[in-house]
């Protein structure tokens, strides 16, 4: 017998990302990549003073979003399940 999982939502995943990146991925459970995200994100910021946290920060939070929602379709994916 097969075990029974809930699907991700890729759209969840990738609306939490927005708003507050890695928290996507997190959601995903793997929570450390998105908490990885998040710290590099949250470091970023600072650096916008001197101009070279924006590439970063910007780079980070489209970086999330992309890799929250893939998470999803790929966990759903793995265990059979086509969203």
């Amino acid at each position: 017998m097969a075990p029974v999982v809930a699907p991700k939502n890729p759209g969840l995943s990738l609306i939490a990302s927005f708003f507050i990146p890695g928290l996507g991925t997190m959601i995903n459970g793997e929570v450390g990549k998105g908490i990885a995200f998040l710290l590099i994100y949250l470091i970023s910021w600072p650096l916008t003073l001197v101009f070279v946290g924006v590439p970063l920060m910007l780079g980070v939070w489209i970086w999330g979003m992309v890799d929250a929602y893939t998470g999803a379709q790929n966990w759903n994916r793995r265990y059979g399940i086509w969203s």
